[in-house]
């Protein structure tokens, strides 16, 4: 039966006056998706000032030598003024907490083992709510991003054939054609992919191609594979990761009317984490939870009005009344993106400290662990292309 909501211990057979005795326990742990994509953006910050420094300069250009002419111009100052620079800041401080019971608590179970197993994953959640944290923020951040120039907005559009496989396969040769002149775009020396509008080489082995799986699966899983080997060479040495479709969309340039129902809601999905009041009007982010809010991580479905959602963890229901969602909160699910490329040094995500602790409360014999961590405003580094691909099937 599930959910139990009592126990009744058994009669046993041979002894009316004795009771069948539970056999085990078993405490599941939960497994939460992997930070991979966010783990290569990550730099080292320190407790020590909160800012970093990236320094952009173009280079100059050669001119005749005049020879004995030279000597006049012996004294002429030629300085390089083209110097930009871009800081990163730390700004963004969280903490994940929850209490403990070792006392009271063990009545609910028949062993060490089990009870040791429930506190585990207690202690344990702090640090895959982090996880989760980072994987959202990324994902959506690079899922979402505004292309650094117009050169980095590259649409592709692929054939028709008779048949699903043909499509493919020729989808398949389009991308694989167009990512091979890609590469050798970004190797040469160009001031297109940039916005600073500096002469600059990119190599392939720096860049990161996150994929929206959807698309990435029609090329690489043909019924008669010809293009997208596992060599990686036609893929333009590019380091590929497979993110789901729902991270890949365009933020949103007005505010949301929320839906009335749930057949209603829209490809519109949130932008921002964090803990929204949806009593008012406008739905708006609070930093503490409330009986009026409810935590939306970034990647969810935009709430619709008179949703109920249940806070599992807190055991609250919580009614969504508000009708209107801020532009800056959420964004639309775009099917046509394929992937995104960037350098894996243009989006730093720099931890300033992360720290786990415990206070003991003697009197009421609980104990509340808390993981507290800081990072920095996201912001993409101008130095770097940030290149989107979009495919599209002639009709």
């Amino acid at each position: 039966m599930f959910p139990v909501t009592e126990v009744k211990l058994n009669q046993n057979i041979i002894t009316k006056a004795l009771f069948n005795m539970i056999i085990s326990q078993h405490v599941f742990g939960g497994n939460v998706a992997s930070t991979e994509l966010a783990d290569m953006f990550k730099v080292d910050g320190t407790l020590y000032g909160d800012t970093k420094l990236y320094h952009s300069f173009d280079i100059g250009s050669p001119e005749d030598w005049g020879n004995d002419e030279e000597a006049a111009n012996l004294l002429a100052l030629n300085r390089n003024r083209s110097g930009k620079t871009q800081s990163i800041k730390m700004g963004v401080y969280k903490m994940i907490w929850v209490t403990i019971d070792r006392y009271l608590s063990k009545q609910a179970f028949m062993a060490e083992g089990s009870f040791a197993e429930y506190i585990s994953f207690l202690t344990g959640s702090l640090r895959k709510i982090k996880k989760v944290y980072d994987r959202c923020l990324i994902n959506v951040e690079v899922g979402t991003l505004k292309p650094s120039t117009d050169r980095c907005k590259i649409t592709i559009t692929t054939p028709k054939g008779t048949t699903q496989e043909e499509t493919n396969r020729l989808a398949a040769q389009t991308i694989a054609a167009k990512i091979v002149v890609l590469k050798a775009d970004l190797e040469d020396n160009n001031r297109d992919f940039n916005s600073l509008g500096y002469l600059r080489s990119y190599s392939p082995e720096n860049m990161i191609a996150i994929w929206n799986v959807e698309q990435h699966a029609k090329i690489t899983k043909l019924d008669l594979p010809t293009i997208f080997h596992n060599d990686g060479v036609d893929r333009g040495g590019f380091r590929e990761i497979n993110i789901p479709a729902k991270w890949f969309g365009d933020r949103a340039t007005g505010d949301l009317t929320l839906a009335e129902s749930s057949g209603e809601v829209g490809k519109e999905r949130i932008l921002v984490s964090g803990w929204y009041d949806v009593s008012q009007t406008k739905a708006a982010i609070v930093s503490k939870p409330t009986d009026k809010a409810v935590y939306l991580w970034a990647g969810d479905k935009v709430p619709y009005k008179g949703q109920v959602y249940h806070d599992n963890a807190r055991d609250k229901d919580i009614t969504v009344l508000s009708t209107t969602l801020d532009k800056a909160h959420y964004y639309t699910e775009n099917p046509d993106i394929a992937f995104v490329l960037v350098s894996k040094e243009a989006l730093p995500y720099m931890s300033g400290f992360e720290t786990g602790t415990e206070f003991w409360n003697p009197r009421s014999l609980t104990s509340n662990h808390y993981l507290i961590y800081g990072h920095n405003e996201l912001e993409w580094i101008e130095e770097y292309p940030r290149i989107q691909v979009t495919v599209k099937q002639a009709s």
